[in-house]
């Protein structure tokens, strides 16, 4: 029962430390008069591809550290009829080595992203199904593993970017 509490706190601090981050980054979405559904991906939504695959990703790290560097945590990121960008919020499957998330789509929104995080004991960047999985679907892929870095990869020019360690 002491490990549940202490994980729970765990996640709580990161949970506070991913919202701080966003809140002092400016990364925070406002809605605007049209937008009345509120959703919990509120966070995640951004005018660009990246700016949603990135504020995922932090929050799925935060959990995979939170929960000792042991689950791989993923999500996807759609494209909204109005040109934006949302991302559905981390899940697991409490796997250190597969992941997978589906997500509700409006009308217009397709699916053009995913995110994942890279525990301990799994490769430091994209691993080769990483690679053809986002391939075969024609998707960026956005991985933060489990030294701090993250990277974006995209199948159209085949080209993986650094986001930084501790990004």
């Amino acid at each position: 029962m002491g490990q549940k509490k202490a994980g729970g706190r765990m996640l709580g601090v990161a949970v506070l430390a991913l919202l701080t981050t966003v809140i002092l980054s400016g990364c925070a979405y406002e809605t605007s008069e049209e937008e009345t559904q509120e959703t919990s991906d509120a966070l995640y939504d951004s005018p660009q591809l990246t700016g949603s695959g990135v504020l995922a990703l932090h929050a799925a790290q935060a959990l995979t550290q939170a929960n000792g560097n042991a689950w791989e945590y993923c999500g996807l990121v759609v494209r909204k009829a109005n040109g934006e960008y949302r991302a559905g919020a981390p899940v697991t499957q409490n796997s250190q080595t597969s992941c997978s998330a589906s997500i509700s789509l409006s009308s217009g929104e397709s699916v053009v992203g995913f995110y994942h995080t890279h525990p301990a004991g799994v490769e430091d960047e994209f691993s080769p199904e990483d690679i053809a999985d986002a391939e075969a679907g024609n998707r960026m892929y956005f991985v933060a593993c489990s030294d701090g870095c993250g990277y974006r990869y995209d199948p159209a020019t085949n080209i993986t970017w650094g986001l930084g360690c501790s990004f």
